[in-house]
């Protein structure tokens, strides 16, 4: 069966073998400022976990998904953030 000890969140950060590991990555977040998250549980030679940014915030993509994917012009996405309809 497979076990762990039970800790608390901080003496989980603290833990020598996991910090020497890199299993913490820090990251800018918009509205926590620096969070801490835990990285990839595996280590891939080939294709190394990238950490490029934060979990992301309400709305924060609205633009790239209503013009990449969808298509919607500069005028409809205004027309969307005018009537409130955006977060």
């Amino acid at each position: 069966m497979p076990a762990h000890r039970l800790v608390a969140t901080e003496d989980f950060m603290a833990d020598p073998q996991l910090i020497e590991r890199g299993h913490f990555v820090s990251l800018d977040h918009p509205l926590m400022g620096q969070v801490v998250v835990e990285a990839s549980h595996y280590r891939m030679s080939k294709t190394p976990a990238v950490y490029q940014r934060s979990a992301p915030t309400y709305g924060r993509d609205n633009e790239p998904v209503l013009r990449d994917l969808l298509g919607y012009d500069d005028a409809r996405i205004a027309a969307l953030k005018n009537a409130d309809v955006l977060v």
